[in-house]
């Protein structure tokens, strides 16, 4: 199976709208988030936080390590307070990821007012400078206020639809977050309701007989 080595941003003076805080303190959470999702899928992964090594450490650990894949992350910026949408730069081999992951923000509901949401780039860092298919996804616009907001609030959904886009890459089963059960909770069926109250004590009877708990209430007609 497949490997993906994943590089949140270090930007630590990046800032973004209202209680956003840094790119990299949203970017490391976004990223904890993804590996909870790809620990669960069992896909091979290490996440690279700035307390083990800053950016420019990480493509040559990423080829030391033996990773096949690359998925930096990142929020922008320079949206004038308006712009809105993901972006997924791929070197080379990282297109089929990059376009994976941008339909997977639409699917998710993210708005967008990108011409193109994946282009390739063969200039930047964290993605030519390591043999592994690499991918640098843009999330959204934290210095826009909705973007900002979309980041912290979806933080869950944007890490499940990332890891369900690198397990469709690396061929593997995604596993969806388990649903917790209230067991505080009964629900009730209700089955039929008659004129004739004959009629409802023998559907009880038979619903007896079937191995359910039955009652028989009254209630007024309204009608």
């Amino acid at each position: 199976m497949p490997s993906i080595y994943i590089s949140p941003s270090d930007q630590n003076r990046n800032y973004g709208c209202g209680t956003y805080g840094s790119e990299m303190e949203q970017m490391e959470l976004l990223a904890a988030e993804v590996g909870k999702a790809l620990d669960r899928c069992g896909v091979k992964h290490k996440i690279c936080y700035h307390t083990e090594m800053g950016i420019d450490g990480r493509p040559a650990d990423c080829d030391k390590l033996g990773y096949d894949y690359y998925l930096a992350l990142h929020s922008n910026a320079g949206g004038a307070g308006v712009a809105r949408g993901c972006v997924a730069y791929y070197y080379e081999a990282g297109k089929n990821l990059a376009n994976t992951l941008s339909y997977a923000m639409k699917k998710i509901g993210q708005p967008s007012d990108r011409w193109a949401s994946v282009q390739q780039n063969k200039t930047f860092f964290e993605g030519r400078m390591m043999k592994a298919a690499s991918v640098l996804f843009e999330v959204d616009f934290h210095d826009t206020p909705a973007g900002a907001a979309f980041i912290m609030a979806r933080r869950s959904d944007i890490a499940e639809a990332i890891a369900e886009s690198i397990c469709a890459e690396f061929g593997v089963d995604y596993v969806p977050v388990k649903q917790e059960t209230n067991t505080n909770v009964l629900y009730c069926v209700q089955t039929g309701a008659f004129k004739s109250k004959k009629n409802a004590e023998k559907l009880a009877e038979k619903m007896k007989k079937a191995g359910y708990d039955v009652y028989i209430t009254e209630k007024e007609r309204t009608v």
